[in-house]
């Protein structure tokens, strides 16, 4: 009997850790997003976003004295047949449409294709290197 109940508890505390560590529907996934209506300069930028172990994080190019590529945690995803949802976004699944939710200013919308992880950091990493040389250029006597 106290074997018994050993098991059962080691399962039940157990438990809870695995399905942390566990996949979401759309990890190893990426997106590449363009704003539609583009208002403001920074609208021009492509938003990059991977799904991976049940987040999504944004990847962008953190500029400053080392050029690098940084990865922040927008948190936890929610998936359903229709749609995907993190905060402040809503993507639709069928038309690939984001949608930026801020009650504090109006829905910003933007295009989006799939895109693989190993894909956006070529990219992010050929952009780093453009702006290494353009800066090393502009460096040049």
């Amino acid at each position: 009997m106290k074997t018994l109940l050993s098991l059962f508890l080691s399962m039940f505390f157990l438990m809870p850790l695995f399905a942390e560590e566990g996949l979401g529907e759309l990890d190893g996934t990426g997106l590449v997003c363009e704003v539609s209506d583009k208002k403001y300069e920074r609208d021009e930028d492509l938003k990059y976003f991977v799904f991976e172990r049940g987040e999504v994080h944004w990847f962008f190019i953190t500029d400053g004295t080392q050029l690098k590529i940084s990865k922040v945690s927008h948190g936890r995803y929610i998936a359903s047949s229709t749609d995907v949802r993190w905060y402040p976004y809503i993507l639709d699944r069928k038309t690939l449409r984001l949608d930026k939710l801020r009650p504090t200013y109006p829905s910003r919308q933007h295009k989006c294709q799939v895109m693989a992880p190993k894909q956006i950091q070529t990219i992010l990493q050929e952009q780093i290197e453009a702006l290494k040389d353009t800066t090393k250029k502009d460096n040049d006597i």
